[in-house]
């Protein structure tokens, strides 16, 4: 394991995470040290991608662990999004494009993946009902702005 300070950015061909740290930002951190541009051997000989491996033992604290680091990093990036408008904590966008994805981990970790299903199907749901929710108020609204202009047009 590598502490802070290391610069080892320009020969990493992978990169290990031996423990699970409490804070999603350290786990950031450790990627960022293979994961950047100016790693001569990645670009050399590993199509420029750094492998980030992942030690854990299912049905353990692992698990418990990665959840915490799941509804941390969820909740920092709505803050950081400026999406606290609702007394909710989104679990959505479990993909490659937001990140690190710990509701995968703890999918994994628990020995049942029927979580990672369970949530991915929650979130398609919300998704398609605030859909449904938007296209409701456009209608109400059209509808609305119908009546006025009719009634402008008869006065």
């Amino acid at each position: 394991m590598l502490g802070t300070g290391v610069n080892a950015q320009k020969r990493c061909v992978a990169i290990h995470h031996l423990d699970c740290p409490w804070r999603p930002s350290d786990l950031e951190q450790r990627d960022g040290r293979g994961i950047r541009t100016g790693n001569e051997i990645a670009k050399l000989h590993a199509d420029n991608k750094v492998d980030v491996i992942l030690y854990a033992v299912e049905k353990s604290l692992d698990a418990y662990k990665f959840g915490l680091l799941h509804n941390k990093q969820l909740f920092i990036r709505q803050l950081k999004t400026n999406n606290m408008g609702s007394r909710t904590i989104d679990e959505g966008a479990i993909d490659e494009k937001s990140g690190m994805n710990f509701s995968e981990y703890v999918a994994v970790l628990s020995g049942n993946t029927d979580l990672l299903d369970k949530a991915r199907l929650e979130k398609k749901i919300a998704t398609l009902e605030s859909e449904r929710q938007a296209f409701v108020r456009g209608k109400s609204s059209s509808r609305y702005k119908l009546e006025q202009i009719t009634e402008k047009i008869e006065e």
